[in-house]
């Protein structure tokens, strides 16, 4: 056994020292970056959680836009339809109406002509209103 100096047991609790100064600062780094590293993590699960609640309220919008779109498009499709029976009831009318207007053209000319031919006519005229009447 060799007795220790006075000098070597200084050397060794300043080193000892040294070496636990260097590990509690390599400690505290690694802490200070734990708790960076937990900031982060957090900002990131803030981040995510924020995208998903967007991402929500824009798949809601887009489909409260296409109820919305295909309501509009209902609507349309039945004015439209409205629209295009109403026009061929005015067609249909405007075609009636030169229908009587051309046996009215033809009575006056079977009047101008003579008696006979008008009640010819006249019996034709009722038979076709008469037709008339049966389309309608």
């Amino acid at each position: 056994m060799s007795p220790e100096t006075p000098q070597t047991s200084f050397k060794g609790k300043g080193t000892l020292a040294q070496i636990k100064a260097g590990l509690e600062e390599r400690l505290d780094g690694l802490n200070e970056s734990s708790i960076e590293q937990r900031y982060k993590l957090a900002m990131l699960k803030n981040e995510r959680k924020s995208l998903r609640a967007q991402a929500y309220m824009r798949d809601k919008e887009i489909a409260h836009l296409e109820a919305e779109n295909a309501k509009d498009r209902t609507e349309a499709e039945k004015i439209h339809s409205r629209e295009l029976e109403k026009k061929k009831m005015d067609i249909e009318f405007l075609r009636e109406e030169s229908e009587v207007l051309h046996l009215k053209v033809e009575l006056a000319k079977l009047q101008s002509g003579g008696g006979t031919r008008l009640h010819e006519f006249c019996s034709s005229l009722s038979a076709a209103v008469d037709q008339l009447r049966s389309s309608m």
